[in-house]
């Protein structure tokens, strides 16, 4: 009989981070008993050594880690080419909070008020999008921290242009010059890093695909 393959596809894991260990727990059973295998991770250092680049997870974690940032922590998943979801689980986030939270990437925020319920759907999202496309997810993270730079009236232009207007159509809809609109165009491909607009169509509409699946939204 042929030998089966040794080599298993990694199963994908909740790690839960939070300097109050006794929280910590709380949430892990909480996740566990919704039938996801959870753990918690109070020493980020050597979980991130741990990791491996296979393994897909979702991180539920407080937005006040012993010496880290949680931009950087997000940053140190995609150096290490880790496929992950971050979900932060707080009490203390402000709003300067939040918005740092999504341009860094966040997958979403949620109050430890809120019922176990949310939590657990959440992560329950998060994982399918980790889990189905880890390339997408990385995409889908680097498109909304691209629109975080926009202005309300770049975000406005590339929506509109998106769902097929054209220049002079955008100009009479919000009641500006054309040449403005080239203008704000640029500004947005610079942005996004790109010499192309339909760069920035493509991601923006495969972002709001994702998003109303469920998969990548924030």
């Amino acid at each position: 009989m042929p030998k089966k393959n040794s080599r298993r596809k990694a199963s994908p894991i909740i790690a839960v981070i939070d300097s109050d260990r006794r929280t910590a727990e709380k949430t892990r059973k909480v996740l566990t008993s919704a039938g996801f295998k959870a753990k918690c991770a109070s020493d980020i250092d050597a979980f991130l050594t741990q990791a491996k680049r296979t393994q897909p997870m979702v991180v539920v974690c407080e937005c006040r880690l012993a010496g880290w940032k949680v931009p950087d922590l997000i940053r140190a998943f995609d150096e290490r080419g880790i496929p992950a979801e971050t979900i932060i689980y707080t009490k203390y986030a402000t709003v300067a909070d939040a918005v740092e939270f999504i341009q860094a990437g966040v997958y979403h925020l949620i109050e430890k008020s809120a019922r176990d319920q949310l939590l657990i759907d959440t992560v329950n999202r998060a994982l399918r999008c980790v889990t189905e496309n880890a390339a997408q997810v990385a995409e889908s993270r680097d498109t909304r921290r691209k629109l975080a730079l926009l202005t309300s009236r770049e975000a406005e232009i590339v929506q509109l242009l998106a769902y097929g207007m054209h220049n002079d159509d955008v100009a009479k809809r919000l009641k500006i010059n054309a040449r403005t609109v080239e203008a704000h165009r640029a500004n947005i491909m610079r942005k996004f890093e790109t010499s192309k607009f339909m760069d920035v169509v493509r991601r923006y509409l495969l972002l709001e695909l994702s998003s109303r699946s469920g998969c990548g939204s924030s």
